[in-house]
């Protein structure tokens, strides 16, 4: 199993392994390992954001089509070409048509092949700026491209110190849990030899059971970080330890 996994098993059990001890006890067990030591560096994980995130796939795709559109006006005028072919039968005789001051004379056997161009004037009028604009739509959309990449790359570093914040502000209130626990444990056996008054041991009672909600806030906190910044990645996090 995942080194991230033994983090959940840890953090989210601790509470409950707590109520377990024994006033005596001290709680030296090692804390669980840090969240920032089992994930790729920062620039990996942007690196995945980028690649998985819905919103620049698609703006990449229209950046692709704004591209293909700038080709196609490149190559408008390929529309006014057009090719023929004509093939006939006969006695190799021509064919004398028109006026005695312009004959023209046909084959009327054999075959024919050629290529007709007629451009129009707007073609030469148009071509220009259709153009102009079909390669500035393109490259406003690869713009957009950037700044979606850019945005969402701030937002990864973002999420990424606030889990680690998260994760830190989970160790500090189960320190604060786990000391709480004990002062209750001590305080309910001094309770019970007489050393201290039910106030005073109402007021320890009172602080613990702070320090749990507290706790409980603070894990909720971290699992909801946690689970957000695998959304905004796209991929699971305990599936990126062998990607180091």
């Amino acid at each position: 199993m995942l080194k991230v996994t033994s983090i959940f098993i840890t953090l989210l059990f601790c509470s409950e392994s707590l109520l377990a001890q024994d006033s005596t006890m001290v709680f030296a067990n090692p804390m669980p390992i840090s969240v920032a030591e089992t994930l790729p560096s920062l620039d990996s994980l942007i690196y995945l954001a980028v690649k998985n995130h819905p919103t620049i796939q698609f703006n990449e795709a229209m950046s692709q089509a704004s591209f293909e559109k700038l080709k196609v006006q490149k190559r408008s005028w390929s529309t006014n070409v057009s090719g023929f072919y004509n093939y006939s039968l006969g006695n190799q005789s021509l064919i004398i048509s028109g006026t005695a001051n312009s004959d023209i004379n046909n084959v009327a056997n054999g075959y024919r092949y050629g290529i007709n161009l007629a451009l129009p004037l707007s073609e030469f009028v148009q071509r220009g700026p259709r153009v102009k604009a079909a390669k500035s739509e393109f490259e406003a959309s690869q713009l957009k491209v950037d700044e979606v990449i850019q945005v969402l790359a701030r937002q990864v570093v973002e999420e990424y110190h606030y889990l680690l914040s998260a994760e830190e502000l989970l160790r500090i209130k189960s320190r604060a849990f786990e000391n709480s626990r004990i002062n209750e444990n001590l305080s309910e056996k001094a309770y019970r030899e007489g050393s201290i008054t039910i106030l005073e041991y109402s007021r320890v009672m009172e602080m613990t059971a702070t320090a749990e909600a507290e706790y409980v806030l603070a894990r909720k906190d971290f699992l909801t970080a946690f689970r957000q910044f695998e959304l905004l990645i796209g991929t699971e996090l305990s599936n990126q330890e062998s990607t180091k």
